[in-house]
């Protein structure tokens, strides 16, 4: 009925700013059979998509419903402050070797070795030796076994190195922007990195997850981090 006075009888109702929908069809979504597409969008649908069910988090069993939220404005990202001037956002992480010409991705492992200690030279781009140098310190720091060549493991640990931050879709913070990049670097995703953790970073998560054969909830917990600063 309320959509009915919406669609049918426009400006003759006061109608609430945003609806919450009960239905349990198990698509995490705003969607519902009963209220077309057009009908409080964007940002005014909030919807019950499954019912009472039990979850276990933290070893403890708790009986919860699950929500799919679009409200308001959205997640925005956050600024990031890192690293001014210098790109650490790519689609693809390629092994460095000592033969590598300058390239701003190199301008990003010398700013991630700044952060971690282990470089203070100039950001320049250079796979030179100082880089390398401090490149084989942070590797042998993590227990890798040191090498000149900066790898795929390497990357996708340097990239997710820092908090261990439980994170999921809608959060956006600093850690977030750690995980698309990770992923990116891992193969497991191919998008731009944004700090909103969007249906792209679940689905990317998703599939490291099961890759890595650990529980594939779409939620980055400390376990995925831990894989992932592994380089695995």
């Amino acid at each position: 009925m309320l959509d009915d006075a919406r669609r049918l009888r426009p400006g003759q109702f006061a109608l609430p700013d945003r609806i919450w929908i009960a239905r349990w069809d198990g698509a995490a979504n705003t969607s519902t059979t009963y209220i077309p597409e057009d009908g409080w969008r964007p940002g005014g649908r909030m919807k019950q998509y499954r019912g009472g069910h039990n979850e276990t988090w933290g070893g403890v069993t708790i009986n919860i419903d699950s929500n799919f939220i679009d409200l308001g404005a959205g997640s925005q990202p956050r600024p990031e402050g890192r690293c001014p001037g210098t790109r650490l956002r790519y689609w693809k992480y390629p092994t460095l070797s000592p033969a590598a010409a300058p390239t701003t991705r190199v301008k990003a492992i010398q700013c991630l070795l700044t952060e971690q200690g282990t470089y203070s030279g100039a950001i320049d781009g250079a796979y030179n030796a100082a880089t390398i140098a401090a490149a084989r310190a942070w590797q042998a720091a993590r227990k890798f076994t040191p090498t000149n060549a900066f790898e795929k493991r390497h990357w996708t640990a340097l990239l997710a190195a820092g908090t261990r931050t439980t994170i999921k879709r809608g959060s956006s913070d600093e850690s977030v922007y750690r995980l698309q990049r990770a992923l990116n670097a891992a193969g497991a995703g191919r998008f731009r990195a944004t700090g909103v953790f969007d249906t792209k970073t679940e689905a990317a998560l998703r599939s490291y997850q099961s890759r890595l054969r650990i529980a594939v909830s779409g939620v980055a917990t400390p376990q995925t981090w831990n894989k992932l600063q592994r380089g695995l």
